[in-house]
């Protein structure tokens, strides 16, 4: 037995054919790609406690280099999430602040600043310069330089991994959520015609 499909059928397979074909166009252009997955702070948070020691607090939480700058921000990051001991900055007051004299060209602290850096008042080496590896999605991790160069790339390949994880997230997200846009205004679509179709039968048999 012949299976026969009716105009309306017809037309409304080959409207629902079409709105599929441009549902997988817009999924090709904006399917997640770990480069495409901007920074969040959640990463951080999934770094193993090895990983979160080696990161600098002049990184992202942190935007003051300046050895005498009041804390900005979590300056408990690591204490928080990694639960070890953060050398702690004197504090200074806003006004203290603006009057300190500008860091000279050579670098170090101003004369008047009251306070020389040393090694003993930082053990993890945090008035350092960081070390920066500026991975693939645009964002720059900052590391303590006292680590090795295998340490920091073994740090930056678990951030990656935590950032692909992301992105198959999202993949699945967007197929889901492309197939239910698909479905239900095509469901939409039949039910109308049908509609109309019972409604017009109504009509015609008087």
């Amino acid at each position: 037995m012949t299976m026969r499909l009716k105009g309306w059928h017809r037309l409304w397979i080959f409207m629902s054919l079409i709105y599929m074909c441009l549902i997988i166009v817009y999924c090709f252009i904006e399917f997640p790609k770990p480069e495409r997955i901007a920074h969040k702070d959640e990463f951080y948070k999934k770094l193993s406690k090895q990983s979160l020691a080696m990161l600098h607090e002049n990184g992202p939480w942190n935007d003051y280099a300046h050895p005498k700058a009041p804390p900005v921000g979590d300056d408990n990051f690591l204490d928080r999430l990694a639960g070890i001991k953060v050398a702690k900055r004197p504090t200074v007051s806003k006004e203290e602040w603006d009057n300190a004299a500008p860091i000279p060209k050579s670098g170090g602290v101003p004369d008047n600043s009251g306070w020389i850096p040393d090694k003993k008042d930082d053990p993890l080496g945090l008035l350092d310069d960081p070390i920066k590896i500026e991975m693939p999605n645009g964002h720059t991790i900052f590391f303590l330089n006292k680590f090795k160069k295998v340490e920091m790339e073994s740090a930056a390949n678990e951030y990656w991994t935590i950032v692909k994880n992301e992105a198959n997230k999202e993949r699945i997200h967007l197929v889901l959520y492309a197939f239910l846009f698909w479905l239900f205004p095509c469901l939409g679509l039949y039910l109308l015609g049908w509609g109309i179709r019972w409604v017009y039968q109504g009509f015609k048999s008087k």
